[in-house]
């Protein structure tokens, strides 16, 4: 496998090959290769037995993007929520209804036949 910015690039790089030296080992990549994503690339392969070629585009999993902004926003703001009152009797009423309700759904589901 030969890679570089265009095809001139790859193909000369292929031409530099040697073919009498033992340095097979050098070229031999991972079967997996990661590629820019804001800029071309040119990748050559060269074989004598028989591959298949799959290219995988992985894009941004906004949920968690949104998530990890979330928690951010949370821990800097942390300070100004941690002596907010009203803050804190809404975060222990909430969560005393939420566990509530999980007990409740608990207690019913026992008693529903399967």
């Amino acid at each position: 496998m030969f890679s570089g910015d265009n095809d001139t690039d790859v193909f000369k790089k292929y031409g530099e090959k040697s073919t009498w030296l033992p340095t097979s080992w050098l070229y031999e990549q991972d079967k997996a290769i990661g590629l820019p994503a804001f800029s071309e690339y040119c990748v050559g392969l060269y074989t004598r037995d028989s591959y298949v070629l799959s290219l995988e585009v992985r894009t941004i999993n906004y949920w968690r993007f949104l998530q990890t902004v979330i928690g951010i926003l949370l821990f800097l703001s942390a300070p100004s929520l941690s002596r907010n009152p009203f803050f804190h009797y809404t975060s222990g009423v909430s969560f005393g209804v939420l566990s509530s309700l999980l007990i409740l759904f608990y207690v019913v589901s026992r008693f529903i036949p399967k």
